[in-house]
C-alpha cells in the first residue's frame, strides 16, 4: 500500500520473545487443566446436576446464552443477556427449559458466578456436571495438535496474509469448547432434548455447537437467534457463494428486524433459513423511561460519547472530540463508558490531555439519557449507535485511525455521514443545527422507521417464530 514499514526489533529481542511464547505455550496446558477442575469441583459444590428424564407431554429446550456477572442482578427478575424474557414465557406454555450459561469477561470469581445461578429460578445446565476427565485431557491434546496447524497462501487482493492467520492460531490456544463433547455425554446419557436455541453471531465456537446437536440429537431443531448487531466487514457475517451447503448453520436465523433478513440475504445466508422476529435483548428500545439525572447549571448543548470495548478506539475517539470542540462553553460532554473498559485508566488519559469539561454517564439504561442530548458520537462497532438514531438522536460516526472501522448502521439517505478528522466532527454537529432550525422534526421521524426496521416489538404473535 505504499507505507515504508521499520522494524526497530533487534534479534536479541526477537529470541527473547520466542522463548517468552513458546514458555507460554507450553505454561497454557496445565493452566488449562488446574482452571477446568477448579471450576468442575466448584460446580459440583454449588450447583446440582440436571436430570434427563422429561415429564410427559412436556417439551424440553435448550438456550445457550452469554453472561456477565451483572447479568443477574440482586433484588430484580432475571432478565437472560440475549433472550429476555423468552426462557419465563416457554415456561409458561409449558415448555422444559434449561439454560446453557456460558460466562464472558466475569470480574468476579467462578464461584460467585455459580452462587449468583443458584439464586435464579431457572434450570441450569453446567458442561462440568457431565463431562469425563479424558474430554479435558481431548481438548488439551487438540490444542497442542492445533498449534500446529499452519495455513499458506491466503491471499487478499494479492497480498499474503498467512502470517496474519497463523499469529490468530497461536493467540487462540487453549480456548476450549466443551460444549460439544457436552453434548456427545448426554447424548450417552439418553437425555432428550427437542430443541436448541442460541444466541447467533455466526461466530467459530457455535460451529463446533451446531455441529454437535446435528450428530448426537439430529432430531432436535436447532434455532439460531440474531440477538445482535451486523457488521459488514466482519467475514463471520459474509458466506461465499456456495459456501452454505458445507456450513455449519441452524434450521433457522431468527432475525430481530426485517433490516437483519434483508442483510442476512444479501451476505448470502439461504432465505430459506431466515425468520422475522422479535427484539427481546434490547427491550428497553421501546419504553420510555425516565430518571433523575445530573443537571449542568448552565445552557451548553449536551453530546455524549458512547464508548466501545478497547481503550485504543476510546482515546482515537476523546481525542478527536477534543480538538473538535474548541468553544468548550457550546458544548458539554457526558461519557458513555463499556464494561471492558478501565474508568481508571479512562480518567487518567482524561487528565493528560487537560480535558476538564465532561462528565460519565453511566447510570441508568442509554434511553434514560436521549431525550437530553443533541447528538451521540461513537466510534462504531456499538448498537448504541442504531438506539440513538432509533429514537431520534442524531448520531455522528467517526472513523478511527487506529482500527477497522465497524459500522452497525445501514440506511440510504441518513444526512450525516461517518467522517474521520475532528473538523469534520465539528462541520456535522454544525450541519445537525441547520437540519433542526429547517425541520425539527427531521432525525425523530428518520428514527421511527429506523426503529420499525430494526427493533421489532415483541407480542405473542411474532413469539411463535420460536415453537
Amino acid at each position: 500500500a505504499g507505507f515504508k514499514i521499520i522494524n526497530k526489533i533487534n534479534r536479541i529481542d526477537q529470541s527473547i520473545n520466542i522463548i517468552k511464547r513458546l514458555f507460554i505455550i507450553i505454561a497454557k496446558g496445565p493452566y488449562f487443566l488446574f482452571r477446568v477442575m477448579y471450576e468442575r469441583k466448584i460446580a459440583f459444590k454449588v450447583l446440582k446436576p440436571l436430570i434427563g428424564r422429561k415429564k410427559f407431554g412436556k417439551k424440553r429446550i435448550v438456550i445457550r446464552s452469554w453472561f456477565r456477572e451483572n447479568t443477574i442482578k440482586e433484588h430484580e427478575e432475571f432478565k437472560d443477556r440475549n433472550f429476555g424474557s423468552l426462557p419465563d414465557r416457554l415456561r409458561s406454555m409449558n415448555y422444559d427449559v434449561w439454560i446453557l450459561p456460558m460466562p464472558i469477561d466475569l470480574s468476579i470469581s467462578i464461584k460467585q458466578f455459580y452462587e449468583k445461578l443458584k439464586t435464579v429460578d431457572h434450570q441450569f445446565l453446567i458442561h462440568h456436571h457431565y463431562l469425563k476427565f479424558s474430554d479435558y485431557l481431548k481438548t488439551l491434546f487438540d490444542g497442542y495438535k492445533y498449534i500446529r496447524f499452519r495455513i499458506n497462501n491466503a491471499n487478499i487482493n494479492g497480498i499474503n496474509v498467512s502470517p496474519l492467520f497463523n499469529e490468530l492460531i497461536r493467540e487462540h490456544l487453549f480456548i476450549p469448547n466443551l460444549h460439544y463433547l457436552l453434548l456427545k455425554r448426554l447424548k450417552e446419557r439418553d437425555f432428550k432434548i427437542d430443541g436448541f436455541y442460541y444466541a447467533f453471531e455466526s461466530n467459530s465456537p457455535e460451529k463446533y455447537f451446531i455441529l454437535g446437536c446435528r450428530e448426537f440429537f439430529p432430531d432436535s431443531k436447532i434455532y439460531g437467534y440474531q440477538h445482535t448487531v451486523f457488521l459488514h466487514n466482519n467475514l463471520t457475517y459474509q458466506l461465499a457463494p456456495g459456501e452454505c451447503e458445507y456450513h455449519p448453520l441452524p434450521d433457522k436465523i431468527i432475525c430481530s428486524g426485517p433490516m437483519y433478513m434483508e442483510l442476512h440475504t444479501k451476505a448470502k445466508f439461504p432465505k430459506r433459513i431466515l425468520a422475522n422476529g422479535p427484539n427481546l435483548r434490547f427491550e428497553d428500545i421501546h419504553i420510555k423511561n425516565n430518571i433523575n439525572l445530573p443537571e449542568i447549571s448552565n445552557e451548553n448543548k449536551k453530546i455524549m460519547l458512547a464508548l466501545t470495548f478497547r481503550h485504543s478506539l476510546a482515546f482515537d475517539l476523546i481525542l478527536k472530540v477534543k480538538e473538535a470542540l474548541k468553544d468548550p462553553e457550546e458544548y458539554f460532554v457526558y461519557i458513555r463508558t463499556h464494561p471492558d473498559l478501565s474508568k481508571k485508566i479512562l480518567i487518567k488519559f482524561l487528565k493528560e490531555i487537560g480535558m476538564n469539561q465532561y462528565m460519565f454517564a453511566d447510570e441508568g439504561t442509554i434511553q434514560d439519557w436521549f431525550p437530553c442530548l443533541t447528538a451521540v458520537i461513537s466510534s462504531g462497532a456499538s448498537i448504541t449507535i442504531v438506539e440513538a438514531i432509533s429514537y431520534g438522536v442524531p448520531v455522528i460516526r467517526v472513523v478511527p485511525d487506529n482500527s477497522i472501522f465497524s459500522d452497525p448502521f445501514t440506511w440510504s439517505g441518513y444526512p450525516l455521514d461517518p467522517v474521520n478528522k475532528a473538523s469534520d466532527i465539528r462541520k456535522q454537529l454544525s450541519h445537525i443545527q441547520k437540519i433542526l432550525l429547517k425541520d425539527p422534526n427531521s432525525f425523530r421521524d428518520i428514527g421511527g422507521d429506523v426503529q420499525k426496521a430494526y427493533f421489532t416489538k415483541a407480542d405473542s404473535e411474532n413469539l411463535k417464530v420460536f415453537l
